[in-house]
């Protein structure tokens, strides 16, 4: 009993010693004399304390309180007396294999005084076959390890389980014939596969399998091969490249002394030689067709994965002509695609702007690849005539009052269309106006306003209500396959309204319009307005004429604001302007003026030219400057105002006559002619196509009555089938993003 007393006091003096090795606490006394804190597990106390029933239930307690009160050998089943066990395999002070102070694996006799020596899992936690002889074991034992800390094994933390393995980290490479490969990584671990450092400099030994395959330990193949890289001590990576001299697949081993090793496959193939399109466009196409391409590696005929990611750039072989895109509704434009690593193709989407043949090319490192497409125009120009009315040979009259034009290429969808017209008297190139009339040598207003409308895919169906005299009429017709609606009304007479079958985004919205009229002098038969009401109708004004055709034309994208001035153009006046506009630098006017009275006008009171001197005004002249002229007032002023934002871009010119001269050229910046389209400022009679004069005559509205013929990339001619006076135009160059 005095032996068991020794022991358990010879215990607590080592506990002491031990937890005077630690750290302490700077903070103040927790009063634990007198306060507990019950618990569950140790995690619920605070550092030198453990959970533990010392005869209250479990509470946070110092270990000194448990050794005192503890001995959890395999005991009888009754509570200890004060004295710990002499021998048996407690689970307390003392235990066989102790998980407490005595941890090692001792000796057959009693402990010595001293800790044990052994590989103790806590204080002492060994196999004890004898009882202790009142002294702690022999050796500062591995410490704590499985009681208070991870433990002192000879004054020593513990160094945990050593790396006994390689592992390659890295994916397994494909790569070209004497190209080098991207990094490996070679990671040391333990039998547990847990990343784990080595303790010295450890050498790792490289094969291949192949003499045809070498190692480098620098970036990019660098320096001379090697056979071997090296694990820093306390690390636990290395890396190597390596390269191939022939097309293969090799098993690459990393080994070390006492580690197993790794081993990856690793594919070296002779690299492509050749891209080539895998994709057929259509025969033909409408400019503005988002289309699908593929590319493909290749060497020989065989597809061919890259070694690497490559970029191909993408290029039209006429600038502009093809765009490129990411998505498949050709919304995010690129101007190369990348083809990924043991990949054989890379798709991407194209929309041919420019009409004709044009050859696109994609380039890779190792070739280009090349197609070419078949683009319709997305825009058809043309002239066609109505000549004047002629005898027949019994007397009779042959009338001309319709006639048909012809739209080559034939369109997709007439609703993916829009007209303008130019309609004049009959020009021979400028040099001077053959009237070619049989009936009468000048024809009255209604010859030459002609009204046109697309009847067909292949077909433009004109009318008007007079053919004492040639007419010609210069029409241009895009067709928009994106994001585009066009609907038309042919009508017989102008109704106060005229409605669509399908409903509008007015904002996104504008009307073209053309009328006929069967009157010799100019009035409110020949100023006919259209003007949206709402989403499916359109409102016409005045109701004289003899028939109309209008379109209500839809783009997303446009950005379309409208206005009817307040008391139209005032008597006397020859310009007005309206300012403080909402800015758009990007737009074009539609301009309809219109009087209500059924009188004779003087044409430069009633042609109005309009401009736009500013991105946020309006100027409306007329009478091309002349003072002399009777200027009465214009009763209705409309407008529209279009920012054309993507969809187009818009330049506005100014062509100005003097007397006898009836064609301007009009140089322009450089635009694509298959999707450039020219229209006036004001849409009044014959079209899109007229301007101002300081003609005085009732009758003579072709001195400002203009075909805008689009001659060149660079140039507009501006005609004009009478040249009597001063006149001028201001127009509109519109290159359409179809």
């Amino acid at each position: 009993m005095m032996r068991a007393h020794m022991r358990f006091s010879l215990r607590q003096l080592a506990l002491a010693a031990f937890l005077m090795m630690v750290p302490a606490c700077g903070c103040g006394p927790l009063g634990i004399d007198s306060t507990r804190f019950a618990c569950t597990t140790d995690d619920d106390c605070v550092e030198g304390f453990v959970c533990s029933d010392i005869g209250s239930g479990l509470e946070c307690v110092t270990p000194e309180q448990v050794l005192t009160v503890t001995d959890a050998g395999e005991d009888s089943g009754t509570p200890d007396s004060g004295t710990p066990d002499a021998g048996e395999e407690d689970a307390g002070l003392d235990a066989g294999e102790d998980a407490g102070l005595d941890a090692g694996e001792d000796d057959a006799g009693t402990d010595a005084g001293e800790l044990d020596a052994g590989d103790d899992a806590g204080a002492d936690a060994g196999d004890d076959s004898g009882t202790d002889a009142g002294a702690p074991d022999a050796g500062f034992d591995a410490g704590i390890d499985a009681g208070f800390d991870a433990g002192f094994d000879a004054g020593t933390v513990d160094a945990g389980p050593p790396a006994t393995r390689l592992a390659i980290t890295t994916p397994p490479q494909t790569t070209a014939t004497g190209s080098c490969s991207q990094v490996f990584l070679v990671e040391t671990r333990d039998l547990n596969m847990m990343t784990t450092p080595v303790l010295n400099a450890t050498t790792v030994g490289l094969d291949g399998g192949s003499p045809l395959i070498t190692f480098y330990s620098a970036s990019n193949c660098g320096g001379a091969p090697t056979t071997t890289v090296t694990v820093p001590a306390t690390q636990s990576l290395t890396t190597f490249y390596a390269r191939g001299a022939d097309a293969g697949v090799f098993n690459i081993s990393a080994s070390a002394t006492g580690f197993a090793s790794a081993a990856q496959s690793f594919t070296v193939m002779n690299p492509p030689t050749s891209l080539v399109f895998t994709t057929t466009p259509p025969s033909s196409m409408r400019a503005g067709t988002c289309l699908t391409a593929t590319v493909e590696a290749r060497r020989g005929t065989v597809a061919t994965p890259v070694t690497s990611n490559t970029t191909v750039t993408l290029a039209p072989v006429n600038t502009g002509a093809v765009r490129f895109y990411s998505d498949s509704a050709c919304a995010n434009s690129i101007s190369s695609v990348s083809m990924a690593t043991n990949d054989t193709t890379a798709v991407f989407f194209m929309k041919p702007m420019t009409g004709g043949m044009q050859t696109i090319n994609a380039n890779a490192p190792f070739g280009t690849a090349s197609q070419i497409l078949n683009v319709t125009s997305a825009v058809r120009r043309g002239m066609c005539v109505m000549p004047p009315a002629t005898f027949s040979s019994d007397g009779g009259i042959v009338t001309s009052l319709t006639t048909t034009c012809t739209i080559a290429p034939a369109l997709t969808s007439t609703a993916a269309a829009v007209l303008f017209t130019q309609s004049t008297g009959l020009s021979d190139g400028g040099t001077g106006v053959p009237d070619g009339g049989l009936i009468a040598t000048d024809g009255g207003v209604g010859a030459y306003e002609a009204r046109c409308r697309i009847s067909t895919t292949a077909a433009i169906a004109c009318s008007r209500a007079q053919d004492n005299a040639a007419a010609e009429i210069h029409y241009q017709v895009a067709e928009l396959p994106v994001g585009f609606t066009g609907q038309r009304q042919n009508l017989t007479g102008c109704p106060a309204t005229t409605s669509f079958t399908t409903a509008i985004t007015p904002s996104q919205s504008f009307v073209l319009k053309a009328s006929q009229s069967d009157s010799l002098n100019f009035d409110d038969d020949d100023t006919l307005v259209g003007e949206l009401l709402n989403t499916t109708q359109v409102g016409l004004s005045p109701n004289a004429c003899t028939g109309a055709d209008v379109q209500l034309l839809t783009w997303s994208g446009l950005s379309v604001t409208r206005t009817r001035v307040d008391g139209g153009f005032p008597t006397g006046a020859s310009t007005l302007t309206v300012s403080g506009l909402p800015v758009i630098s990007n737009g074009s006017l539609l301009v309809s003026p219109a009087t209500t009275l059924d009188a004779q006008r003087s044409i430069c009171s009633a042609m109005v030219r309009a401009t736009a001197p500013s991105t946020s005004s309006v100027t409306f002249t007329r009478g091309s400057g002349d003072a002399g002229c009777t200027f009465t007032a214009m009763e209705s002023l409309f407008y529209e105002r279009i920012d054309w934002g993507t969809r187009a871009v818009v330049r506005q010119y100014t062509a100005t006559f003097t007397p006898g001269q009836f064609v301007r050229p009009i140089a322009v910046t450089a635009v694509d002619t298959t999707r450039t389209v020219v229209f006036s400022s004001t849409q009044l009679v014959g079209g899109q196509g007229t301007g101002e004069t300081d003609e005085a005559g009732p009758s003579a509205w072709l001195e400002a009555g203009f075909q805008l013929v689009l001659t060149s990339a660079t140039n507009v001619n501006v005609i004009r089938t009478r040249a009597s006076s001063n006149a001028s135009v201001t127009f509109y160059v519109a290159e359409l993003v179809p």
